[in-house]
């Protein structure tokens, strides 16, 4: 059973069970329910009404109105078992997802591993100049590399959006996206605008709470996919803004352009165009922005360049509790805001 909270007209707790009194140690009658739920919950981002203790528990919080009397009733389920057994089943999911494709992936290997051998034979010649020696060496390093590269992203492809997420740190973001792309926007070839002065100073932003590491691979991994296709100079702008619903980030260049066939694929493990591509790009993109409760979207013209828009919700917000409710617009549904009785 679960945890059940009585709360009168005032939002102060009248009545609780000892299941509700070993999740809020400092539960008492007369207590202030909105200052216990602030002091030990933490909305849990794209599943509404879910929050997480400092214990680490999943609660799903619902609540219920007296039947002919002021007040609600709060019933307090632990959905911890459920939401792990969740993330276990996504994680399986996804690992079936990589068994089906390691032919494909096996190939991919195969093929780096084949020259970095062409080349290290070559090293052995005897007769070799130092400069050949030397280019020799890079080529093998170069192969080593997009294999470590490919085996990253395979990993996290796996774990999917698996990490600490926190309360949106904007400057932070913006600062360590720059230190990513500062070596790939040397010279002159590529303009990127970032703009993100329309929020910047919205207190909305702190209602975000994301898995930051992961959204700057998402971001960094975008940005990179529109440098390495396009062969002329470019131009890429990087947009955020906010909705009543949460926040989006578009990615718009005026590249080459993706033909409907390969657009309606892009988002598939495993698929590139690239000779030096995984394929596992824009899927784990995908999955970080599911993870998040939130969506990635791609359009694009032949010739007129590609745009992507991530979307991510605002968490499930705890409502504050302030004046009794003095008519019937309250919504019901809500776990944390008080209404008058019926």
């Amino acid at each position: 059973s679960g945890g059940v909270v009585v709360i009168d007209d005032q939002g102060r707790v009248e009545e609780f069970n000892p299941q509700a009194q070993t999740l809020f140690d400092d539960i008492h009658s007369g207590a202030e329910w909105q200052a216990l739920v602030d002091d030990l919950l933490v909305a849990k981002p794209g599943h509404a009404h879910e929050y997480e203790t400092r214990d680490g528990l999943c609660l799903s919080i619902s609540a219920r109105s007296l039947d002919g009397e002021p007040g609600q009733i709060i019933l307090l389920t632990d959905v911890s078992e459920t939401r792990r057994l969740q993330v276990m089943l996504d994680r399986k999911q996804r690992l079936s997802a990589m068994g089906e494709m390691a032919a494909g992936l096996a190939h991919q290997i195969r093929t780096p591993i084949s020259s970095a051998l062409l080349y290290a034979s070559q090293l052995c010649e005897c007769e070799l100049s130092t400069t050949d020696r030397a280019r020799f060496a890079q080529k093998i390093s170069d192969r080593l590399q997009h294999m470590e590269h490919q085996v990253g992203d395979m990993l996290c492809f796996a774990r999917g959006a698996d990490g600490e997420s926190s309360r949106l740190d904007l400057d932070a973001l913006l600062q360590d996206l720059d230190d990513e792309l500062e070596s790939h926007l040397q010279g002159d070839e590529v303009d990127l605008t970032v703009d993100a002065t329309s929020i910047a100073t919205d207190s909305a932003l702190n209602r975000l709470v994301i898995n930051q590491d992961a959204l700057l691979g998402v971001l960094t991994n975008l940005v990179l996919n529109a440098i390495q296709v396009s062969t002329e100079k470019l131009t890429i702008s990087l947009r955020f803004g906010l909705t009543d619903q949460g926040m989006i980030i578009a990615c718009e260049d005026d590249g080459p352009g993706i033909s409907d066939d390969v657009l309606a694929r892009i988002f598939d493990p495993f698929f590139t165009t690239r000779s030096d591509g995984t394929g596992l790009g824009l899927a784990i993109a995908r999955s970080v922005m599911h993870a998040h409760g939130g969506s990635i979207e791609a359009r694009s013209v032949i010739g007129d360049g590609t745009r992507f828009e991530l979307f991510i919700p605002f968490p499930s917000e705890v409502t504050p509790l302030i004046q009794p409710m003095a008519d019937d617009s309250a919504d019901e549904t809500s776990p944390f805001k008080l209404q008058k009785a019926k």
